[in-house]
């Protein structure tokens, strides 16, 4: 059986839902993030383009992070360079989030967690014991104005916990930090409904597309 992804319109309601957002926003958002070619495109109706983890990922970020439409296509190609190494891993930002929508979708959140934590400074026992999804708790906290995102992946019941930090990094060493720190955080949750919409589910209300070519 083929894989179900959902439409853009659909993504739009799904996070605005999720997440407590008025979905004009997070339209018009998408819109501009849309036509600087982050999220895919391709007809309307039927035939209009379905969602990757890439494209979800893309919104993701421009949602939280960006201050208005028209800067949101500079922030995504921003925040998906960022960077975390460990001793012997490194990984950008853009492509370790696909990753966790893709887990999401497919149900593989422990495999995906035992590799994300290969990039947290010390070893996790996280990398060796692998939990069920819903053990699993989670905050993506996106930061500015100097860009940086951390995952917090843990496990209550064990009192395991992990983070990896993402950073702009010029010659090897992450880029000078302001003072001031701005954060706007996800959790599982909002991962879990974007994965159940990437999986075909359809928990949030369908809307009619409103976008057009």
């Amino acid at each position: 059986m083929g894989t179900v992804l959902a439409t853009l319109e659909e993504l739009v309601v799904t996070i605005a839902n999720v997440e407590g957002l008025g979905t004009d926003r997070v339209r018009a958002i998408a819109r501009v993030v849309r036509e600087a070619g982050l999220i895919a495109t391709r007809g309307r109706g039927n035939s209009a383009a379905k969602m990757s983890e890439r494209d979800a990922a893309n919104l993701l970020i421009a949602v939280n992070v960006a201050d208005t439409a028209r800067v949101a296509p500079r922030i995504v190609e921003r925040y998906r360079g960022l960077r975390a190494r460990s001793a012997t891993f490194d990984a950008d930002f853009g492509a370790e989030f696909e990753k966790l929508l893709r887990a999401a979708r497919t149900r593989t959140m422990a495999n995906f967690v035992a590799n994300l934590v290969r990039l947290a400074p010390r070893r996790s026992p996280l990398a060796s014991t692998l939990y069920d999804a819903e053990d699993y708790e989670m905050e993506i906290r996106f930061k500015k104005p100097t860009p940086g995102v951390t995952i917090y992946v843990a496990v209550p019941r064990e009192e395991i916990t992990a983070s990896i930090s993402f950073y702009e990094r010029r010659e090897g060493r992450p880029t000078a930090v302001s003072d001031l720190v701005i954060g706007f955080a996800i959790s599982q949750r909002t991962i879990f409904a974007v994965g159940k919409l990437l999986r075909g589910g359809r928990g949030q209300q369908r809307a009619c597309s409103r976008f057009r070519e």
